[in-house]
């Protein structure tokens, strides 16, 4: 089933962040210019995003520009957008922010993106135990990485474009202005992991069935250390006593699966997580 569903379309393939260097323009530049020459772009367009801080006089920021989060104003001669953040911005102002930026570049067919002024001052959302802290720059770092690639995201695997081409031929390249090339890998993979999973969850009504997430999950998720350890399907379902997940099966022409994987992440530790998925 897997393997009819990816020979219509494949599944769409994240946008990873890069750190930004020097040498990174230069080479979107080239890329970009040897494209236009072939006729598939016009020219190069790489956009700078500016997150304002508090602390920003208005002699520095567009006419107008509110810094209030997840509002924008372009600056088309500095070829930069500005993005506010607010006084005091939280995890969820910031993810507004850095979405709202990627976004706004793929509206205006940015070739790509520079997150520059990453912010010192994000907090976490709190609760009624605990006061909202400022996160770590590592950590500040990692989630502008992951907000950044799920923003990027784009379901587009059945539709093309009015020329009839494919929509993703040419993605946006994001960069993170960063060193800290260890966060910004851990957020490729949250925001890898959170677009595969919408993938799956975006798939039409006869794609998305029982056994498609159960060949995903075999030949996935066993690369990456996870293991198999029991599938049920259909009336092995019943067989073990699970007949309310056996007759809400039975509404449906696809049999229904249960399956048990398993990953050991620290193979000195006895703590263990249950993660229990209704379907």
């Amino acid at each position: 089933m897997l393997k009819k569903v990816s020979s219509r379309s494949p599944f769409p393939i994240s946008v990873a962040a890069s750190p930004w260097s020097s040498q990174d323009i230069g080479r979107v530049a080239g890329k970009r210019k040897k494209d236009a020459q072939a006729g598939s772009v016009n020219a190069d367009r790489t956009l700078s995003v500016e997150f304002a801080s508090p602390d920003w006089t208005a002699e520095g920021l567009p006419f107008g520009f509110k810094n209030a989060a997840g509002n924008l104003a372009l600056d088309s001669e500095r070829r930069c957008l500005f993005v506010g953040l607010g006084t005091k911005p939280t995890v969820r102002e910031y993810r507004l922010a850095v979405t709202n930026a990627v976004r706004e570049a793929q509206k205006l067919q940015a070739s790509a993106l520079v997150l520059k002024s990453l912010p010192a001052n994000v907090h976490s959302m709190g609760d009624l135990f605990q006061e909202p802290s400022v996160l770590p720059s590592i950590d500040v770092v990692e989630k502008t990485a992951s907000f950044a690639v799920t923003a990027a995201y784009k379901y587009t695997r059945l539709r093309l474009n009015k020329d009839g081409g494919d929509e993703t031929k040419n993605p946006m390249v994001i960069f993170i202005d960063s060193v800290a090339t260890d966060a910004i890998a851990r957020g490729n993979i949250i925001g890898g992991c959170v677009n595969e999973a919408r993938s799956l969850g975006n798939l039409r009504e006869d794609e998305g069935s029982p056994q498609l997430y159960y060949e995903w999950i075999t030949k996935e998720l066993a690369p990456l250390g996870v293991k198999v350890r029991h599938v049920l399907r259909g009336e092995k379902l019943r067989g073990a006593g699970l007949n309310l997940l056996y007759n809400v099966g039975k509404g449906s022409r696809h049999k229904p699966y249960l399956v048990v994987f398993e990953y050991t992440g620290n193979r000195h530790s006895d703590e263990a997580t249950a993660l229990v998925g209704k379907g």
